[in-house]
């Protein structure tokens, strides 16, 4: 029997933290991010074929050293856009040598993003995972760490109006 099995209370409350993470960014409450992710917590943008580089988007490093610095930068980078995720269950596993109060966490995610034009436009859709390490703080857990790899993207303009 496998040892770095998460039990489910645990794997569940750190999925629904993740649903969280997703919903909280949907919907532009960044502020809600304290809620499972630590202040010191990484955040790391990478796309598949050069896994080892950070991601730049209109001249900004996609690494964030701590969390403020990642809600500052999507809070206004992302004012004007719609977006929506939707992750897949997860696979959670205990990390060795931690006594139980880590967690490696892989997520599989779909996103849509637009300019919230319903007719013209920009429409882009993107899929790729999130590789993190929660860790027990007290009686719960919070993100440590966030890397994503994006593995899709795919960016259309949109007609200049209903035909």
């Amino acid at each position: 029997m496998a040892t770095n099995i998460v039990p489910h209370e645990i794997a569940e409350l750190i999925r629904r933290k993740k649903a969280l993470y997703c919903r909280s960014a949907d919907t532009k409450q960044w502020r809600r991010f304290s809620e499972f992710a630590l202040p010191e917590a990484t955040f790391t943008f990478v796309d598949a074929l050069t896994p080892d580089i950070p991601m730049t988007e209109g001249g900004q490093c996609m690494s964030f050293s701590h969390r403020d610095a990642f809600l500052d930068y999507f809070e206004e980078r992302n004012k004007d856009l719609q977006y929506i995720h939707s992750v897949g269950p997860g696979e959670l596993y205990f990390v060795d040598g931690k006594d139980g109060k880590e967690v490696k966490a892989i997520w599989s995610v779909i996103f849509h993003v637009g300019d919230g034009e319903e007719t013209r436009g920009f429409h882009g859709t993107g899929a790729g995972y999130y590789h993190e390490v929660w860790v027990k703080v007290g009686d719960d857990w919070f993100i440590r760490s966030l890397r994503f790899e994006r593995v899709y993207w795919k960016i259309v303009s949109l007609g200049t109006g209903v035909q």
